[in-house]
């Protein structure tokens, strides 16, 4: 069972299942390079939602946070909140950036891996 608010529904992957649509994903803060992981969350989730487990995790509301994704070929995306991570191409496994708006200068620099 989830760690997280209980007004998620999240569901367990099967394992081995490449084309399940549950993932994983990491949450790396951009301040200083401290990260989590959200587990088994679906490819479909809203970033909106995801902010709001990301809040459950570290107390940063969702509106001070901004989302960074870096996809395979090297784009940087800020996640929208309407859009949902499958847009993205976000995949098990995927790190998401976050930069605190109360701290951060929200300005990321980052290096693709």
């Amino acid at each position: 069972m989830s760690r997280f608010s209980s007004k998620y529904v999240v569901h367990k992957a099967v394992p081995g299942d490449s084309e399940s649509s549950y993932i994983d994903v990491y949450i790396q803060r951009i301040s200083n390079g401290s990260r989590f992981i959200i587990e088994n969350i679906s490819r479909d989730l809203l970033v909106s939602s995801l902010k709001d487990l990301i809040q459950d995790h570290n107390g940063i509301p969702p509106n001070h946070q901004k989302l960074f994704y870096i996809d395979y070929d090297g784009v940087q995306h800020t996640l929208k909140n309407h859009r949902k991570l499958s847009c993205y191409h976000v995949t098990d496994g995927s790190t998401i950036y976050l930069a605190d708006l109360r701290t951060d200068d929200g300005s990321p620099r980052l290096r693709r891996r």
